[in-house]
């Protein structure tokens, strides 16, 4: 019945039922400005927020689909999937397997379809949160306004879909910078009892049919006790999950 008032107003212009995930919430305030006069004025702030409930939501600074990937970064490596690789090949050159993760991955998030895939084993795929809405199919056109309450809760979430993607950021820097530690040490190695001592101290085992025939190994510039120092950091030893969530918190906030 509203559809039928409206277009009977409007036209086609009236609008129709959309289900949709995408929204823009107001919360006008009164603000005061100088103009480029010198003159001290007052104007309405919108405060406008724009909430994407869908996987392919876009916090700012975010792009793409990084919040799935960050989101559902357990079930994805549980999986055997890379979570990781729109970080790991970041460069301007990527590499081929790029590519083939990135549609592996998005197919099981149901963010890519694949004709031949029946879906069973992907408890991801059907992840939607949609209202119906009437208006036009675009999500700008639609805006609420809200109480402060209520504007104040959807920037809160808003934000902490931001700081999910930028943890997700951090964790993978700080864990590659370890393993380019590892890498660049085991490199110049020319003994299998360098590696030896640096795993013995690392408490991994290590035999000598584990390392690679091909690799390369030259002089250390490492010795394989400050090596091991460095993977370990011994002044972030953490005892509890908790520790360890605290600290990754720590490492955001100086980013902030």
């Amino acid at each position: 019945d509203t559809i039928k008032s409206m277009r009977a107003k409007y036209g086609d212009n009236g609008g129709d039922i959309h289900q949709d995930n995408c929204f823009y919430f107001t919360n006008p305030s009164e603000e005061t400005y100088t103009s480029y006069e010198g003159v001290e004025k007052t104007r309405i702030n919108e405060n406008e927020i724009h909430l994407n409930m869908s996987l392919k939501a876009s916090p700012s600074g975010c792009y793409g689909n990084d919040f799935a990937y960050a989101y559902y970064y357990d079930e994805l490596k549980s999986k055997g999937l890379d979570p990781d690789f729109k970080l790991r090949w970041s460069g301007d050159k990527k590499n081929p397997r790029y590519y083939e993760t990135e549609t592996k991955v998005d197919e099981y998030l149901g963010l890519k379809t694949n004709s031949n895939d029946d879906r069973k084993d992907k408890a991801v795929n059907n992840w939607k949160h949609t209202i119906d809405v009437i208006g036009t199919s675009y999500c700008h056109s639609r805006q609420f306004k809200v109480d402060d309450v209520t504007h104040s809760t959807l920037k809160h979430f808003v934000i902490a879909q931001e700081k999910l993607v930028q943890a997700h950021d951090n964790m993978f820097k700080y864990v590659n910078e370890k393993v380019m530690k590892l890498r660049q040490g085991l490199r110049t190695y020319t003994k299998f009892s360098q590696a030896k001592q640096l795993f013995d101290k690392l408490g991994i085992p290590l035999n000598e049919s584990i390392v690679d025939e091909q690799s390369s190994m030259a002089l250390s510039v490492f010795s394989p006790d400050n090596l091991a120092d460095m993977l370990t950091d011994q002044e972030e030893q953490f005892s509890s999950r908790e520790e360890k969530i605290a600290y990754f918190k720590s490492l955001q906030a100086q980013a902030n």
